[in-house]
């Protein structure tokens, strides 16, 4: 099932998850840079998995804003259908 919005802008939670994404991947530097230097480092690999884990969780836990609505254009249609057929 194909789901649009309505309008060209992002809605909440995809802006939410990319500023996690972002977030994210700063506070592995600053781990990285700061609080472990001379210590085992965060690995790549762990720090691609916490930066997508922190970006679907907070994407995920990111109410909908006021005016953003999902439009189900087979709902749409199936009343147009109806009506023809009638």
């Amino acid at each position: 099932m194909s789901l649009q919005t309505e309008g060209n802008a992002p809605v909440r939670k995809v802006t939410a998850g990319g500023l996690a994404g972002a977030i994210a991947t700063i506070l592995v530097f600053v781990l990285n840079t700061y609080a472990l230097p001379g210590t085992k480092q965060l690995t790549p690999e762990i720090a691609a998995a916490l930066t997508t884990v922190f970006s679907i969780v907070v994407a995920y836990m990111t109410p909908p804003g006021r005016n953003e609505n999902v439009i189900d254009p087979e709902a749409q249609e199936a009343p147009k259908a109806k009506a023809a057929g009638a």
